[in-house]
């Protein structure tokens, strides 16, 4: 057992470090500008802070620095990084494999489709809370439930 712990091991320090060494791990120019913007306004909190407090990782919480003018509500918003909901295209069949070699392979120039997010907006004010929990498709949001709980959380 512990020889394929130590094989695993292994494996995982090879594939960190060539993630590493050829910048896959780095940030994208693009998108750190847009994390500066948002960080203006926003306090950003990571799953892999969060993970210790049931966050869990991937999940990303933004918390508004300031509260809302007029009635002084705070604002968050949460959502996992890699839920996604898969486009009907994507659930009409067939494998990944299919899809790639279906017009002679991934074309790498090509942007990617956008995919639909679903994420949660949160506004507590004097003990309640307003949770609202929404759907981004194709630059539209949608509200699809929303609830009032006690507590600021």
């Amino acid at each position: 057992f512990s020889t394929v712990q130590t094989e695993l091991s292994d494996i995982l320090t090879r594939e960190l470090a060539e993630e590493e060494s050829n910048g896959s791990s780095a940030m994208p120019d693009d998108l750190a500008e847009l994390k500066t913007q948002i960080e203006e306004s926003w306090r950003i909190v990571d799953g892999g802070s969060m993970a210790a407090s049931g966050g869990g990782s991937g999940v990303v919480k933004l918390f508004k620095k300031e509260p809302l003018e007029g009635n002084g509500a705070k604002v968050a918003i949460a959502f996992h990084c890699q839920d996604t909901i898969p486009s009907e295209e994507e659930e009409g069949g067939g494998s990944l494999f299919d899809s790639m070699t279906a017009e002679g392979g991934a074309n790498d120039d090509e942007e990617e489709d956008a995919v639909a997010v679903r994420f949660t907006v949160m506004i507590s004010r004097a003990g309640k809370t307003m949770v609202y929990t929404c759907l981004s498709e194709d630059a539209v949001t949608n509200v699809e439930r929303v609830a009032v709980v006690d507590g600021d959380d």
